[in-house]
This record gives C-alpha cells, sequence and structure tokens, in this order.
C-alpha cells in the first residue's frame, strides 16, 4: 500500500488477522496496519518512501486517543495482541507533545516476537552558493512526549527475538 491515509484499520479484533502487506508513503492518527490490535500482525514490511532518485522516510503523523492518552507507533498505536515478523526501515513518527511514541506500537500490553527495526540517514545533495554542491544528512525520528525504540509505554506483555539500530 503506497500514498497519504489512514491506518488500513482502526481496529483489529481477537482472533482477527492481518498479514503479508508492505506499507510505504504517510499515515495520519497512530499506525500504518491499525490504531488498535488485539488480533495477529504477522509478515508486514514498514519502508522508505522512494520515488526515482529521492528517497524519503514514511510516516505517521499524530496519535490515536485511548482512555486519555495519546499513543503512535509505525504498525500500531495501541497493542493488546500479536505482532509478528514485522520489519519496519526508516520511518518517523511525529506525535504530539504529550504521546506515548515508539518504533512498532505507543503502547504495548501484548507480544512482540521476531520484529526488526531501523533508523536510516537519508542524505541529499542540492547546489549551493557558487555552484558547490551541498550534501545534507538527515536521520528520521521518532517524537513525542515518552518515546521508545520499541514501544512508548510497556504495560504488560512481552518483546523477544527483536532488535532496533
Amino acid at each position: 500500500m503506497t500514498g497519504s491515509s489512514n491506518p488500513l484499520f482502526k481496529s483489529i479484533g481477537e482472533g482477527g488477522k492481518v498479514q503479508g502487506f508492505t506499507f510505504i508513503g504517510d499515515v495520519q492518527g497512530g499506525g500504518f496496519v491499525a490504531q488498535t490490535n488485539k488480533g495477529d500482525i504477522l509478515d508486514i514490511t514498514i519502508t522508505v518512501n522512494s520515488s526515482q532518485q529521492d528517497i524519503k522516510a514514511s510516516s505517521v503523523e499524530g496519535g490515536y486517543v485511548v482512555d486519555g492518552s495519546s499513543y503512535a507507533g509505525a504498525v500500531v498505536a495501541h497493542n493488546t495482541g500479536t505482532i509478528n515478523n514485522v520489519k519496519v526501515e526508516g520511518v518517523n513518527i511525529n506525535a504530539d507533545e504529550t504521546s506515548y511514541a515508539g518504533m512498532f506500537a505507543g503502547y504495548n500490553k501484548g507480544t512482540i516476537t521476531n520484529a526488526y527495526g531501523e533508523f536510516y540517514i537519508f542524505s541529499s545533495s542540492t547546489t549551493g552558493e557558487g555552484g558547490d554542491a551541498v550534501t545534507a544528512n538527515q536521520t528520521n525520528t521518532i517524537s513525542g512526549q515518552y518515546v521508545g525504540g520499541f514501544v512508548g509505554y510497556m504495560a504488560g506483555g512481552e518483546i523477544s527475538l527483536s532488535y532496533v539500530y
């Protein structure tokens, strides 16, 4: 799935399964796959947005509010289900100032296994004053009030066989 939109699902219920998608682009309101997850999210890739010569970060803008708190993650905002075999590469997460934000979920009380997250450095070259080439480097970011590499708020659950670098 490519482009700018809302999450694929508002909510994945118990017994629900989302499997085998690649996401590229920008999403509003919590996460690419869903705002809340109580089911299974399997074999998902969220990656950089590239067109011709430009490569830029895909992004999550804003959070999803649950019980008065705001959450944002590349995969889901609020997870009490299972996230397995998920890859997140070069994604910016721009939550509001009072949000919990993380690479995979803003809130986790579920299970995250075999998850891989990578921060990218993006370079762009332009011509500066006098015709000199100027290169600018930019890393992708996670922003909010409470930020974690994996999740913003770990309320329970488990993270195993996973890494972020």
